[in-house]
């Protein structure tokens, strides 16, 4: 008797490995079965809807690229999609990392601040002009200040970037105020969002590349 006591676990394993093998994420793809595969997939609830989205985008890519995906299982190409996106991930939580120490960094040197946005009407052309103020907090003179200034709306929601390169120089300790403009564009929202906004509805990064001073050294 004591042989046959092996035989529920024998037939639960048996029927643990039969159903994984017959996972339609197991399956490899095909072009005629694809469909049908897809709906399997679905109805087998084992993916959530961003996993679904995941693996849809990556089969329009791959064929798109001329991927060939026949050698493939469903199981497998998630793999690869889940494993690009952790990996964008990644690099976009570097960068932004990255953005921030510099931010801090150059931050020490020289503090930019947008305190007034206004509509300037011309003979030929209209414009939107930023007024910034440039403090000098390294010590050192400094003798120009590249980065960009983004305009965001009170929620965050971008407005604007702008390229930004200050070369009138700032004496250390001192401040120094400079206006910039850009032409306006009446069919471009974002031109037409600043025109309506006043310096108290919008919000602004200054993120700065590099500093120079004028004893030849810099920061970036």
């Amino acid at each position: 008797m004591k042989r046959f006591s092996f035989l529920p676990a024998l037939i639960m394993i048996t029927l643990f490995i039969t159903s994984c093998g017959s996972s339609p994420l197991n399956r490899k793809y095909s072009d005629d079965k694809f469909m049908m595969d897809v709906k399997a997939i679905k109805e087998s609830k084992k993916l959530s809807d961003e996993d679904m989205r995941l693996l849809a985008g990556y089969i329009i890519r791959a064929k798109i690229s001329g991927e060939k995906l026949e050698t493939m299982t469903y199981a497998e190409m998630l793999k690869k999609a889940q494993d690009a996106v952790a990996g964008q991930k990644a690099l976009a939580d570097k960068t932004a990392k990255e953005e921030a120490e510099k931010r801090t960094r150059l931050g020490a040197a020289v503090n930019v601040a947008l305190y007034n946005i206004g509509y300037v009407k011309g003979d030929f052309q209209d414009h939107i002009q930023y007024d910034l103020a440039f403090e000098n907090k390294s010590g050192k003179d400094i003798k120009a200040v590249k980065g960009s200034l983004l305009i965001t709306d009170l929620f965050d929601k971008k407005i604007k970037e702008l390229d930004i390169v200050f070369d009138n120089g700032v004496k250390a300790s001192e401040t120094f105020k400079n206006s910039y403009s850009t032409d306006y564009n009446q069919f471009m929202d974002e031109d037409k969002e600043l025109r309506a906004k006043s310096i108290k509805e919008v919000k602004f990064v200054f993120t700065p590349e590099k500093v120079l001073f004028n004893d030849g050294t810099s920061l970036e």
